[in-house]
C-alpha cells in the first residue's frame, strides 16, 4: 500500500497528512506526492512500517537485532534487543568484514545499503555469518529502473 498526498491518507508513522516531493523532485510512481512532511518518510519507509505491523509483538519481541544504517520505518522499541551502524557515524560496520559473532542476530536489516559496497559478495556473506540459523536478513536496493544510469563496481 503507497500511502499519498490524499485526503483519507495518514502516514503509518507520524499521522502526518501532508506530503511532498521525494529526493530530486520526484514524484511516485503513481503521480502522487511521496515524502511526508511531518516525519520526512518516503513510501519504501511507510510500506516497511506496514509490513513489520503484521507480525506479532511476541514474535518481534523475542528478535535480537542489527540495523545497518537507521530507517524510520523501523521502531527500536519493538525488538528485544536493537542495535544500530551508521556509516561514518556512531557504531560504523564495515559490510565487508562486520565486526560481530557468528549467529549474533535473529534480524539483520539492511535497507538501501548493501549497493553502496564494493563486494557486494562478501557484503553478503557477511550478512549470513551474523545471522542465527532460523533468523532472516531484510534487505532493500533502490530500483534502478528509475536511475539514468547506474553504477557497476
Amino acid at each position: 500500500m503507497i500511502l499519498e498526498d490524499t485526503n483519507d491518507t495518514k502516514c503509518n508513522i507520524c499521522e502526518g497528512t501532508q506530503f511532498e516531493l521525494g529526493p530530486n523532485g520526484r514524484k511516485s510512481a503513481t503521480g502522487k506526492l511521496p515524502r511526508c512532511k511531518r516525519c520526512r518518510s518516503l513510501e519504501r519507509h511507510r510500506q516497511l512500517r506496514q509490513v513489520y505491523a503484521q507480525l506479532p509483538d511476541s514474535y518481534l519481541g523475542g528478535l535480537d537485532v542489527l540495523q545497518l544504517s537507521p530507517d524510520i520505518g523501523v521502531d527500536p522499541a519493538w525488538f528485544n534487543s536493537y542495535e544500530v551502524s551508521v556509516f561514518e557515524g556512531e557504531n560504523p560496520l564495515n559490510l565487508e568484514a562486520i565486526d560481530r559473532a557468528d549467529a549474533s542476530y535473529d534480524l539483520v536489516i539492511c535497507n538501501h545499503v548493501i549497493e553502496h559496497v564494493a563486494n557486494d559478495r562478501k557484503g553478503l556473506g557477511e550478512l549470513m555469518r551474523i545471522t542465527r540459523p532460523g533468523g532472516f536478513i531484510q534487505i532493500t536496493v533502490p530500483a534502478p529502473y528509475t536511475q539514468e544510469v547506474t553504477v557497476d563496481w
